[in-house]
């Protein structure tokens, strides 16, 4: 009896614990099952890195498009600005042409002292300007002379001692 019960527990018993409980053609078909689902997993695997993959090529090439947008137009933005910043240079570039300098000092002196002038003035009730002494030539109309001007050969004409008479404008 002894033997048969050993028989039976190393045959029967035996190989159930050491495969969880299981019959040994169990055991090697959940082996085989479990290979086969290993190997469909690294498939999708697979599937999906190439996915990623050509989302993160078309990402990388939408940003690379979007920075290269960005790049024009920033050099869009300095070329504009290069171009207003050389406008506004020029400008002063011109406007040095009358400035008073080391060097031309003494002829503004000069120019000053032999044409001084005045810019008080009064307008009488029938639009009569009435000064003394010359009246500078941009006087009544300062927006229109360069800041640094000097330039009076268009007024050598005008008699400072006639009236001058005020056009009437409509302000609205």
């Amino acid at each position: 009896m002894k033997s048969i019960k050993q028989f039976l527990e190393k045959e029967f018993y035996l190989p159930t614990l050491e495969a969880g409980g299981m019959a040994h053609e169990d055991v090697v078909q959940e082996e085989e099952e479990q290979k086969q689902l290993i190997a469909e997993n690294n498939r999708e695997n697979e599937k999906i890195a190439k996915m990623r993959e050509e989302r993160l090529k078309e990402f990388t090439a939408d940003k690379e498009a979007q920075l290269i947008a960005l790049k024009i137009q920033a050099d869009e933005e300095n070329k504009r600005l290069g171009e207003e910043l050389d406008i506004v240079v020029r400008r002063e570039i011109e406007r040095s042409k009358t400035y008073i300098t080391k060097d031309n000092l003494d002829a503004y002196i000069e120019e000053v002292l032999t044409h001084q002038t005045d810019y008080d003035f009064a307008i009488d009730t029938n639009g009569k300007i009435v000064f003394s002494g010359s009246l500078h030539p941009y006087a009544l109309t300062p927006k229109a002379v360069p800041e640094t001007s000097s330039n009076t050969a268009e007024y050598k004409d005008v008699d400072p001692n006639k009236p001058v008479y005020l056009k009437a404008k409509k302000l609205y």
